[in-house]
Parts: C-alpha cells; sequence; structure tokens
C-alpha cells in the first residue's frame, strides 16, 4: 500500500509529525462493516459532499422534486485501493425542506432487494450518526444495511430505486439508478483517518539517516498510536519511544515521547535495568 506522507518537525523538544489525511473512526469489527455494506475508514469524516477526484462512476440529478422543495441528489463510488470501493450519497437542499431517511429506496443486488438500511455519518460501519429529517445544509451520507438477509457489495452491480412521493404530493417522484461493477483504482487509496493501514516506516528527505516508525492498533476497546523515533544524538544512535491512547474522531494525537537507558546487551539484558527519562511529546496530525 502507498502510505501517506509524513513530515517531522522539530521544535525546542518537540517532534510535529504531519500526515496528509483526516477523518475518524469508531468501534467496530471488520465483520460488523462488511455486514452494514461499508468498506471501514474509506471515505474521510466528515463525509465530503464533494466528489473525490478519482471517483469511480457516479451521477447526479437537480430536479429531484417534492411538494414545495427541491434537493440536488448525487452519488459516486469513491476509491479505497486495489478493487475496493464506497458508495457515497450526497443531498444538497435547494428549495423548500426536502426530506431524506433510509428506507425511502431500495437497493436491489444479485435477484434480491431490501428497504433495511440507514443513512448515517459513520464511516467505520459502526451504529450511531444516523440521519432522518429535513436537509439544512449539503449532507454526506453512506448506506449502512441493517437486513441480515441481504449481503450488499457496493463494488458489484447493484440497483437503487427512490420513491419520494410524499402524502400530499399531486404526482408519485421517484429516482433510480444503476451502478455497474467498479472496475478499480490500483493509483488511490481514498482518504483515511487513523488507521492500522497508516503503521510503518517514514521519513523526511530533508533529514536524511532519522525516521519514524508509526503503529496505529487497537487493544479490546482502546485505540493505541505508538511512535518510534530513529536519530541521533551528540553522534550516538537514539530511541525516542511513545505511546498514546486516542478518541475515535482524533485527528491530532499527543504522544508522550521518552529515552531509555541502563540495559546491557544479549545475555546481560535486564528489563528491572531500564530507566525512562522523559524527553517531550509528539504531536501527530492525520
Amino acid at each position: 500500500m502507498i502510505k501517506s506522507a509524513l513530515f517531522a518537525v522539530l521544535v525546542g523538544s518537540s517532534l510535529t509529525l504531519a500526515c496528509w489525511s483526516s477523518g475518524a473512526a469508531n468501534a467496530a469489527t471488520p465483520a460488523e462493516a462488511a455486514a452494514a455494506g461499508i468498506e471501514p475508514y474509506c471515505v474521510p469524516w466528515p463525509i465530503p459532499v464533494d466528489r473525490h477526484p478519482r471517483t469511480g462512476g457516479g451521477s447526479s440529478f437537480s430536479n429531484f422534486g417534492q411538494t414545495g422543495s427541491m434537493m440536488l441528489f448525487e452519488h459516486w463510488r469513491q476509491p479505497c485501493g486495489g478493487t475496493k470501493s464506497q458508495i457515497v450519497l450526497a443531498y444538497t437542499p435547494l428549495e423548500g425542506s426536502p426530506f431524506v431517511c433510509g428506507g425511502q429506496a431500495r437497493i436491489i443486488q444479485n435477484g434480491m432487494s431490501t428497504s433495511q438500511y440507514r443513512l448515517v455519518r459513520e464511516v467505520d460501519g459502526s451504529d450511531g450518526g444516523e440521519f432522518c429529517g429535513v436537509l439544512t445544509e449539503p449532507t454526506g451520507l453512506l448506506i449502512h444495511i441493517d437486513d441480515p438477509d441481504f449481503q450488499f457489495n457496493d463494488d458489484e452491480e447493484f440497483e437503487f430505486y427512490w420513491d419520494v412521493t410524499r402524502p400530499n404530493d399531486l404526482h408519485p417522484g421517484f429516482y433510480r439508478f444503476v451502478a455497474g461493477p467498479f472496475r478499480g483504482d490500483p493509483l488511490s487509496t481514498g482518504e483515511l483517518p487513523p488507521h492500522g493501514d497508516f503503521s510503518g516506516s517514514y521519513f523526511d528527505p530533508e533529514r536524511a539517516g532519522e525516521g519514524a516508525l508509526i503503529e496505529v492498533g487497537q487493544l479490546d476497546e482502546r485505540k493505541v498510536l505508538q511512535v518510534s523515533w530513529y536519530t541521533y544524538d551528540n553522534g550516538q544512535p537514539l530511541w525516542i519511544y511513545g505511546v498514546a491512547d486516542f478518541a475515535g474522531r482524533d485527528t491530532r494525537i499527543q504522544v508522550p515521547l521518552q529515552t531509555f537507558s541502563g540495559a546491557r546487551f544479549g545475555q546481560e539484558f535486564s528489563p528491572s535495568d531500564v530507566s525512562g527519562t522523559p524527553w517531550g511529546e509528539a504531536t501527530i496530525s492525520f
């Protein structure tokens, strides 16, 4: 995987690392996300209302009216890397008070259909962030499937049929689109928030000879960021290390750092000989 670039800037006794990305992360297992029809962490948080520059297909409809109201409805597949993608729905109110809610449409795939779904803001497949109401501003949403008998894969061909007729409408209103199979985009990984795919080695080309090992992981319900900075002090190799928990939607994480001394090599090593000295902190910005 091509990782986002990471920059390091030393200020006093702190290290600032900045990564080209933003987003949210909440607790959801891969199985739960797959059942919901969501590719975890592909779409940044908040969900954009403007298309990703490398979107795979999609369309828009701006004369989508209900009695006394009108909205712009757009959809596209955002690339997630390789053959994976995530369908994104974007709604923009144009006139009046358009109403949007899950269950208004039928999703049809492989000869089966369902209307048991929610429109959500969560980008990892977890529960929460449901939208059902009157649009007041441009809003980006994902489809969260709630039908245990319907296995939705938005990388495959499917049909979306939306009947927006309201009780007082004089004429029926509906919208239908058919999405073909996603062809893949090997050059794009989407825009990932703090996530395990960011784990790896990073360096600043202007500071060759040193770098950082970044690990993003989860321990039970804890989300953990680990930083190991390899550098030099007075001509001698030096490791500066730290670890910190972070919340689901954090995009800036403060990591306290320490240096260590006292231990011997090989068979002479004893954990009791290790002592840590506070060094400063790292600010990790995704």
